[in-house]
């Protein structure tokens, strides 16, 4: 539910993903095609994706299985 303009902006993000975490805060894959077109796009290079949301953690395992799932830390640009 979207009742203020904080959750409304988390929904929609959820949304664009391609999951959503509904109200009993179970997580749902409901459409994986940036996830396959990231993979199909960048075949045989390597690439970083970022993520913000455990469902989208999920739903990046099941298109990429070689993901390991271990977080790495980006080193900082500005010093």
């Amino acid at each position: 539910m979207g009742d203020t303009p904080a959750k409304l902006l988390t929904k929609l993000h959820q949304l664009s993903s391609g999951t959503v975490i509904d109200e009993k805060g179970e997580y749902r894959i409901i459409d994986r095609s940036k996830a396959d077109y990231v993979r199909d796009y960048f075949k045989g290079r390597k690439i970083a994706v970022f993520y913000v949301f455990k469902s989208e953690l999920a739903m990046l395992k099941e298109v990429f299985p070689e993901l390991d799932g271990i977080p790495r830390r980006v080193p900082s640009i500005t010093g």
